[in-house]
């Protein structure tokens, strides 16, 4: 992408509860297990788009999964507790998430372009990801 962008058709899906396990954390799980905390986060992904959707008036989902743009996506983990946290370990199985439901087409750069936040609130943990379609400005 070269030149100005404007930014447009921004989605904020919210999942409650404890934020997806670290990347390191997942890799020394059972092959059995990945295979579940993979599906729980996909179909978590797939329940927080329908929801979300449900705000934008007249837009589908089916609408937002076949639009093959570049997006900004952002990914804000609330943890229940303050603990040194390393933010890119936490990106894979949201990104892969988000792939597999179509609302990415891709984890790649070429793709989208990732930021990590971690926050603390003990109250009510919980990962949200917002989603920016980037589209290049014409003049």
């Amino acid at each position: 992408m070269g030149g100005q962008e404007a930014i447009m058709k921004g989605l904020t899906l919210t999942i409650p509860g404890m934020p997806p396990m670290s990347l390191n954390v997942y890799l020394r799980k059972h092959w059995s297990v990945r295979g579940q905390t993979k599906r729980f986060w996909t179909m978590a992904v797939w329940g927080a788009a329908i929801e979300a959707m449900e705000q934008l008036p007249g837009m589908a989902l089916v609408d937002l999964q076949h639009r093959r743009r570049h997006k900004k996506v952002r990914l804000d983990y609330y943890f229940p507790t303050v603990r040194r946290r390393d933010r890119d370990n936490y990106q894979k199985i949201l990104l892969d998430a988000l792939v597999a439901n179509k609302l990415l087409v891709d984890d790649s750069p070429e793709w989208c372009e990732v930021t990590v936040e971690m926050h603390v609130d003990a109250e009510r943990p919980r990962t949200e990801i917002r989603l920016e379609e980037v589209v290049e400005k014409c003049g």
